[in-house]
């Protein structure tokens, strides 16, 4: 549960001219209609979803930095906000809404996303109040990105053996003409990655294996899994992040199921794709985890690994560098 705090945001970007410089909470409208609440919170109320990338560094309060945290509600905003017109901008709450508005968020669970080490390092700085926007998770035009690994500078790769190894655990099926195999400098067919992406009916996780060898469609059934994964508590065996490092890459490539040092993370399967053509060996492309998935997780208290979930962070703050 949190206490959001009113705050005086900095003074840039595309704010409602009426915009009082007293501290208040804000609406953070973005330009595809999804609806934050901006003000301040104490990080110690805020649950983390995934692993830090990095250690606890030294805490730097930045006023234009934010975090962003998700929660479930099936209720809207309250009150007149509900219904005030978005603009892909930020606007003062009225203070005959603001008392509304504290007690609805109160009552939910907030999980920040992204910046996980940063909410590390205000905790440890003592910090009692950062600055956040929080958004309806069960917003469907919230822009939740994937997270698609890419490795590079594995001993005695090969691509065959991985597909040997793992296919004892994984079904796998040779896509490698489907997608424009970029062994034969095709391009890249992002829509038919995407096709492929998605699940038949009795198909739980999907992911590509993409080499310059060649390229597969890989995929489990749901609760086929569950002796492999049995240490692991059941809302963390049917997501992608967690079968690709503990299956995929711990039986098919010998690696660490707590993440290689190796992996890189891109959200836009092109970028993650060309990285073939600059050294990388493997690519895994990934759905993103679905929201109702991330709220099974934060019922049972459990953590994915770093760089499993992401949100678009320039799409949500898009008044940051309006006229």
């Amino acid at each position: 549960m949190v206490q959001l705090l009113p705050i005086v945001p900095p003074r840039r970007g595309k704010f409602e001219r009426k915009t009082t410089p007293l501290p208040a909470f804000y609406l953070a409208d973005t330009s595809d209609g999804s609806r934050g609440v901006w003000g301040a919170v104490n990080p110690e109320s805020l649950i983390k979803i995934q692993s830090p990338t990095v250690g606890i560094a030294p805490w730097s309060s930045d006023e234009n930095s934010l975090f962003h945290g998700v929660y479930w509600s099936e209720s809207p905003l309250p009150g007149i906000l509900a219904v005030i017109p978005s603009e892909a901008c930020v606007t003062a709450i009225p203070q005959s809404d603001a008392e509304e508005v504290r007690k609805y968020l109160s009552k939910v669970t907030v999980c920040v996303v992204g910046d996980e080490a940063r909410l590390d390092a205000a905790i440890a700085a003592g910090e009692s109040s950062v600055p956040i926007v929080l958004w309806n998770a069960n917003d469907f035009s919230l822009p939740w990105l994937p997270c698609h690994k890419v490795l590079r500078n594995l001993e005695d790769f090969r691509a065959g053996w991985m597909v040997c190894l793992a296919r004892e655990h994984m079904f796998f099926r040779d896509v490698t003409f489907e997608i424009a195999g970029t062994s034969c400098g095709a391009s890249f067919d992002s829509s038919a990655a995407a096709r492929l992406l998605t699940a038949c009916e009795t198909e739980g996780v999907i992911m590509l294996a993409i080499t310059n060898e060649g390229a597969w469609r890989v995929h489990t059934q749901p609760g086929w899994a569950d002796g492999l994964l049995e240490a692991l508590h059941p809302s963390l065996r049917e997501i992608a992040a967690i079968q690709l490092n503990h299956i995929l890459l711990a039986r098919g490539l010998d690696l660490s199921p707590q993440g290689a040092s190796n992996l890189e993370v891109f959200h836009r399967a092109e970028d993650a794709v060309a990285q073939l053509r600059n050294g990388a060996q493997v690519v895994y492309l990934l759905q993103p985890i679905r929201s109702a998935q991330l709220r099974e997780l934060i019922k049972h208290g459990q953590m994915l690994p770093a760089n499993s979930v992401a949100l678009d962070v320039a799409a949500l703050e898009g008044w940051q560098d309006a006229d």
